[in-house]
């Protein structure tokens, strides 16, 4: 996930739907898609208004693709403890530190 870091957001729309062409191949393949599957990481992406705090208004445009993405591959945002906010420029929080499961996991 690292090359959504520094893309701008039509370009990350391109990226997400690759990443989810992807993860189907590879459950397909090697998982039958019947398997415990859980990604983790900085996926440089937000879900949702709540996992930004300052800055600009976060646009459904933002989080949709993102959100596809883990949705059409059956995962979900597991739940954590600890800080929400998972980077800072010093002015602006974010969450984009994640572990997504799907529901055999």
């Amino acid at each position: 996930m690292k090359i959504l870091e520094t893309i701008n957001l039509p370009t990350k729309k391109v990226a997400w739907t690759l990443n989810k062409l992807l993860a189907s191949y590879y459950l397909q393949s090697f998982f039958n898609s019947y398997g415990p599957w859980i990604v983790l990481g900085d996926f440089n992406s937000i879900l949702s208004q709540e996992d930004k705090h300052n800055g600009d208004p976060v646009s459904s445009y933002e989080v949709s693709d993102f959100r596809a993405c883990y949705s059409d591959l059956g995962l979900s945002d597991l739940n954590y403890t600890g800080c929400h906010y998972t980077w800072s420029n010093g002015t602006i929080w974010t969450k984009i530190d994640r572990v997504l499961a799907n529901p055999l996991w």
